[in-house]
């Protein structure tokens, strides 16, 4: 007579315990099985040596032996520890060995407990082909069946999202190439007319008053190359920043880690460990690293009033003290630098070049001796308005939509 529906019964180890009771009945030892889950691992674990059942005593010993067929210590495995679990179970073959007789109406009371075993070994090999959580799995199959359809669901978008990154990858291979030859171009040009300006220098007149004329010209053409090479700068950190992951609120961030959030911006963790979830741009563990330019100290507010904005990172007029208050920044010349890019002051600089360069032209007019020195002068600075134009043509595939994002101009 079987009273209980119990088939298994599991214990957690303590790093001590080596016998583990069960209640449920059982026709021989080799019934009796038993698998450890490892919850650091995840992993299930069917036993198949190293253990010994009690039948008498209906115990279950892990790491067990028959009396006197016990192994050195070194040769044992483990005792069960804090994170594993054991799961003892009863796994009965389905088969019905006995035989009562013909004498009526032994045949028919076998005949039933054979068509029990039918019917179970027919549940059996459907059992088989169904998909089973293992016996120490902590989870229901209908959650594990759930887990499973959202990773193919993930794994069928990240599969789309990188066929679609691989497409713009190429895109981009394919703007670089055309770029790289059109700056070979210009830049066989550019070496062109340098040769043509220095056979252009045998002529101490002539080229003084070219020199002259040329570095005037050149102030302005480096005036506004700069200007176009710092929108090509601005525009080439812009579509680095397209590599840039996007923020995931799932995951666990430290210092260097670089994100793009859904604002446009990308931010830069200054912290460790930082909480799932942690906003970059409401949170001082993060700091926005994106020019956008500007002045981002103050903000408007919903009734139109100016107030200041709770993580500033640029301004052309004001900073932080020591205590996070705002003032103004130090000297004329330094509020000049913060209000500068680097590419305009070296504008700059270069138109300065340039008007010295036509100043010397002038003298050398004067004086044949320095005419060669001039040419000198008005060959480098030649060579550097064909980098500064280099830049300017890279600019030229990029531009500025009416929201500000920087994309790559449509191509016919």
């Amino acid at each position: 007579m079987i009273e209980q529906s119990v088939t298994k019964v599991s214990y957690t180890g303590d790093g001590s315990t080596k016998v583990f009771p069960f209640s449920f009945p059982f026709n021989k030892a080799s019934d009796i099985h038993a698998a450890i889950y490892d919850s650091s691992t995840e992993a299930t674990t069917e036993l198949t040596s190293d253990y010994y059942v009690d039948t008498s005593g209906k115990k279950f010993c892990y790491p067990g032996y028959p009396p006197g067929q016990e192994p050195a210590s070194s040769q044992q495995p483990a005792v069960l520890k804090r994170t594993q679990t054991i799961t003892i179970y009863r796994q009965t073959e389905i088969s019905q060995l006995t035989d009562l007789g013909d004498k009526y109406p032994l045949p028919n009371i076998e005949a039933m407990g054979d068509k029990s075993i039918m019917i179970l070994q027919e549940h059996n090999e459907q059992l088989a082909r169904c998909i089973k959580t293992a016996i120490s799995d902590t989870e229901t199959p209908e959650q594990r069946y759930l887990e499973m359809q959202t990773y193919v669901s993930a794994t069928r978008q990240s599969a789309a999202e990188a066929a679609s990154s691989a497409d713009y990858a190429q895109d981009m291979a394919n703007d670089a190439a055309a770029s790289e030859h059109n700056a070979a171009t210009s830049a066989s040009k550019a070496k062109a007319s340098a040769q043509a300006a220095a056979q252009s220098a045998g002529d101490a007149g002539d080229a003084a008053n070219r020199a002259k004329s040329s570095a005037i010209d050149a102030a302005g053409m480096l005036s506004q190359t700069a200007a176009y090479a710092n929108q090509a700068d601005q525009k080439l950190a812009a579509v680095n920043a397209m590599s840039v992951p996007a923020w995931d609120p799932f995951t666990s961030y430290s210092y260097p880690a670089v994100v793009a959030y859904t604002d446009g911006n990308t931010y830069r963790c200054i912290g460790q460990n930082i909480p799932p979830g942690t906003i970059p741009y409401n949170s001082s563990h993060w700091v926005r690293i994106s020019v956008l330019g500007g002045d981002d100290f103050f903000d408007i507010d919903e009734w139109g009033g100016i107030m200041p904005r709770n993580y500033p990172t640029y301004s052309a007029y004001w900073s932080l003290d020591e205590t996070g208050g705002i003032m103004p920044k130090g000297t004329e010349d330094e509020i000049i630098d913060a209000t500068t890019t680097p590419a305009e002051r070296a504008a700059a600089a270069a138109a300065a070049s340039a008007s010295e360069a036509a100043s010397s032209a002038t003298a050398a007019s004067n004086d044949a001796a320095s005419i060669s020195a001039a040419a000198a002068t008005a060959t480098a600075k030649a060579a550097e308005a064909t980098a500064a134009a280099k830049r300017a043509e890279d600019a030229q595939y990029l531009e500025t939509d009416s929201d500000g994002n920087v994309t790559f101009k449509a191509t016919t």
